[in-house]
């Protein structure tokens, strides 16, 4: 009982500390709040000097293929961006997820696998502003590495590097796009990686998404095709919305999410 009141205590003082920076900041911080998520593309630009960034949500979606239903939840996805320094930030990503395996037409899954995924830590770092068509560009260096031990562990660390662009066409309209690669086994072939994303602004607090993104190596090609909205309620609070559908056959068939983004200040 002692300690249920101490992890009570605590956790109202953190609640307090972090709601109270949302609204201090909502009135001192001009800066704009831009997100990685929902959609897959990495922004090319970076979080304010030394401001920390949350954007945490949840996902679904389900893969069915001829012999086997695979169905994930990803609870808990949480990506912290910290601006060390102008242009630069630190970035520290994790996730909780499940994922159950059914096997042809049985009632219960034959596999269950859930816990934390790899913890990402990387860095974004801005290169370039936007001059008329030259876009404007950010690269991002990550690796995954298994901090905490679960069913989704592993024996590597998986580096990977990102080019962010993006052209702001208008008040209104924008487009950004993402070249990387993935190391994800030292013995197989590097993993590419691609999206690209159009985004518009249907008021000055709401904004919709449409993007295609996937992966391909020598043996697999997943495409899939999404789209949300976020709602800005606060200049540093964000909710939002998302899902998509597969193209290719070894994507998945949907997945949907839904998340909350904050920003609060020095």
């Amino acid at each position: 009982m002692i300690m249920i009141g101490i992890k009570a205590k605590f956790s109202v003082v953190f609640l307090t500390f972090v709601f109270a920076g949302i609204f201090a900041q909502s009135e001192n911080e001009p800066a704009d709040l831009v997100t990685d998520r929902p959609d897959q593309t990495e922004s090319s630009i970076s979080v304010p000097h030394k401001s920390l960034q949350i954007e945490t949500g949840f996902s679904y979606s389900l893969n069915e293929q001829p012999l086997t239903t695979e169905k994930s939840t990803s609870l808990g996805s949480t990506l912290l961006r910290y601006g060390i320094l102008k242009g630069v930030e630190l970035r520290l990503g994790m996730d909780y997820s499940s994922v159950e395996t059914y096997i042809l037409d049985l009632p219960l899954p034959s596999v269950f696998q859930r816990g934390v995924s790899p913890t990402m830590l990387g860095a974004k770092i801005n290169i370039s502003e936007q001059q008329g068509w030259i876009p404007e560009m950010a690269l991002l260096a990550h690796i995954q590495t298994s901090i905490f031990a679960s069913d989704f562990s592993a024996d590597y660390a998986v580096p990977q590097m990102i080019l962010a662009a993006s052209h702001t066409i208008s008040s209104r309209f924008s487009l950004g796009y993402n070249l990387g690669i993935e190391w994800a086994d030292n013995d197989a072939p590097p993993t590419k990686l691609y999206a690209f994303v159009a985004g518009i602004g249907l008021t000055d607090r709401i904004s919709m998404y449409l993007e295609t993104f996937g992966s391909f190596d020598n043996v697999d090609f997943m495409s899939m095709i999404d789209g949300g909205f976020t709602i800005l309620i606060l200049p540093n609070l964000q909710f939002d919305i998302s899902g998509g559908f597969g193209v290719t056959a070894s994507s998945p068939d949907f997945f949907i999410g839904s998340g909350i983004s904050f920003r609060i200040p020095q």
